[in-house]
Order: structure tokens, then sequence, then C-alpha cells
């Protein structure tokens, strides 16, 4: 490796513990199973293929009237307290 591949890879790790530190989970993909989340303790080294290796996506919230969708809670909440429309709160399921 080169000395500028060593820094960009360990920027990309450092991201990974960062995310890990805050409570994140990372996993890897197996590819036979798919994204597995990795243990307490586990996690990518320099040896590591990054590419297989991620912070588990956390489900997204939305929000939709008839004629609209919104990811901002905010935006959903204008909505309700016009009253004019009838909002319905969904949440992603992810795999």
């Amino acid at each position: 490796m080169t000395p500028e591949e060593i820094k960009a890879k360990s920027s990309e790790l450092a991201a990974f513990y960062t995310a890990k530190a805050n409570g994140k989970i990372l996993q890897y993909d197996t590819k036979a199973v798919g994204w597995v989340d990795s243990g307490s303790t586990s996690g990518p080294d320099m040896q590591s293929d990054l590419t297989r290796w991620r912070v588990k996506p956390e489900p997204r919230r939305m929000w939709t009237t008839i004629d609209a969708t919104t990811f901002n809670e905010s935006q959903s909440a204008i909505w309700k307290k016009a009253g004019a429309y009838t909002v319905t709160e969904w949440q992603e399921v992810l795999p």
C-alpha cells in the first residue's frame, strides 16, 4: 500500500469506528447470506475489504397525505395542525 492508500483506508476505518462508538451497528456482507451484524468487538481492519462493510442503515420514517409525501417530521406536523389532511406515518422495513 502506498502512503496515500494507507491514509485513505485509515480515514474510512475511522468513520466506521466513530459510528460504532456512537452506538451504530456495523455489518459485514457474507455474500452467501447477505448483510450480518458484526459482534460487539469485531470490525474491519487494515486487511479488510471495506466494500464488504457498512454501518447498518436505520429505517426512515415518512408521512403521506393523499397528494404528498415527506421525510420531514416538521412538515407532517404542519399538515396535521392544518387538519385538512389525513396524515399517515410509515416506517421503512429494511432487510
